[in-house]
């Protein structure tokens, strides 16, 4: 099955920065199995490419010794003895000296061992020498976001020199359904939920009759893909430091949020700066998302950390959990999905989704064209009052204030949500007594006819609708 789907924008941005009529930096980074290598792939078609990809773990000397091995097999130069990376770039310039030319650096933090001495070294070489040929773009990826970031985007020897920077994120639900052609929308629904938007994990699951068998098999079974995929990302993410996981797993356990000083007095560490870091790479590599309350200042202490990655949610709280990273014998997908914590999850999985399709919603109720803010709004517990919590609402630049009510719900939506809803509108009303608050849910049930009758929200959307937004 080919994996590239839902990528076309992206390709064509791609393709415009190759055919630039002069030199061009590319820089692409984001999450293992989002689909990076097969941009490029499709991006490059019909081009002359050098590419080269670093492995993880080797010291600089063997990297230096795996670009020479490629290089040679690739246009049969030969540098056995050279044992220094600006000997080693410079026969590239040879090659690439005249006509159209791409050069593709793929895992770059591996080549570079996490250094910036190769960055460095690719600046000097790219600027003294490979750019005197006008139809040459070399393309920096990686999988590690936080360096790709920090040390080649931000770096003194890059920065402001690329042409192009793309973060490329999971596939959103209309792009999802293009993997599944003989699926109906509901099953869709489930698997982003599930697993998300990664296009290796759809093309797996899109080879079983179902979501749920696909399931039973990759993520219950002793060698399944998914039982054993946890540790794969973690140890190429981020090593052997255990923190990443613990972290998540503190996460996992609060599928509401954590602050940074909840975060740390639960783990009983310092809420210091490399907390901070460590919190920044999980999210910079998309497992993680922070959010501040749209009333808030951003470096408000109040801002809070989820983790959002729908496969390493659904390990970490319905596998992990429980039994570690291998199901135990006799233990089924089939037999977790009965259970009171799996319909929980799944509600607030339901929820992740929605945030995630936050412009999806936005054209479905036509303002999209209208400038807003979209984030969370809370108010904390006191001694006389319950505390608040709204995790979808969009401020829009015309005064009003859009609140998203977000229900999965397996049966029907029970009258009762009004009065949960109302009593959100309360406290937002009363901060804000000048606003107009439209009140919308977002819903799978397809039973909704009570609650659609009260007139009581200004819009009910089905989640089937956030596949046909453009």
């Amino acid at each position: 099955m080919n994996t590239f789907i839902g990528r076309e924008n992206e390709k064509a941005q791609l393709k415009a920065i190759i055919e630039l009529p002069r030199p061009s930096i590319a820089v692409i980074y984001g999450r293992r199995r989002v689909g990076k290598s097969e941009l490029i792939n499709q991006a490059t078609r019909g081009k002359s490419v050098l590419s080269f990809e670093g492995i993880e773990g080797l010291s600089k000397q063997k990297q230096i010794k795996n670009f020479i091995f490629q290089l040679e097999n690739q246009t049969k130069t030969t540098g056995s003895n050279i044992s220094d990376w600006s000997e080693a770039l410079i026969l590239l310039q040879e090659r690439t000296k005249s006509g159209q030319w791409v050069i593709v650096f793929d895992e770059f933090q591996w080549m570079a061992n996490y250094q910036s001495e190769l960055v460095s070294i690719v600046k000097m070489i790219w600027e003294k020498y490979l750019t005197k040929n006008r139809n040459i773009t070399l393309i920096l990826c990686g999988s590690i976001a936080s360096f790709m970031k920090s040390k080649v985007l931000k770096s003194s020897a890059l920065y402001g020199r690329s042409d192009y920077e793309l973060n490329l994120r999971e596939l959103k639900l209309k792009e999802m359904a293009k993997f599944f052609p003989k699926k109906g929308a509901e099953e869709v629904l489930e698997t982003a939920m599930l697993v998300g938007g990664i296009p290796k994990y759809l093309e797996l699951v899109s080879e079983y009759p179902s979501v749920y068998d696909a399931m039973e098999q990759l993520a219950f079974t002793e060698n399944g893909y998914f039982t054993t995929e946890y540790d794969r990302l973690f140890a190429s993410h981020f090593g052997r430091n255990p923190i990443f996981k613990k972290i998540v797993q503190a996460l996992a356990n609060n599928p509401y949020g954590l602050t940074v000083g909840q975060l740390a007095n639960l783990m009983d560490i310092k809420a210091g700066g490399t907390l901070s870091r460590q919190l920044d790479d999980l999210e910079s590599a998309g497992f993680l998302h922070s959010v501040v309350p749209f009333d808030k200042p951003t470096k408000s202490k109040l801002k809070k950390f989820h983790l959002v990655d729908a496969y390493i949610r659904f390990f970490t709280s319905m596998m992990k959990s429980k039994h570690g990273s291998t199901a135990p014998s006799g233990f089924s997908f089939h037999m977790l999905m009965s259970t009171p914590r799996f319909s929980s999850w799944m509600g607030r999985s339901f929820e992740y989704l929605c945030i995630r399709h936050h412009v999806e919603i936005a054209k479905i109720l036509g303002f999209h064209g209208v400038p807003y803010s979209v984030g969370p709004f809370f108010q904390r517990k006191t001694v006389n009052e319950p505390g608040v919590q709204i995790d979808l609402l969009f401020e829009r630049s015309d005064k009003v204030f859009v609140l998203c009510e977000m229900k999965y719900l397996l049966n029907k939506v029970p009258s009762d949500i009004i009065s949960q809803v109302e009593r959100k509108v309360e406290v937002l009303q009363q901060k804000y007594p000048d606003r107009t608050i439209l009140k919308v849910l977002l819903t799978k049930s397809n039973s909704v006819e009570a609650v659609s009758k009260s007139g009581y929200f200004f819009r009910i959307i089905r989640a089937m609708e956030l596949m046909n937004q453009t």
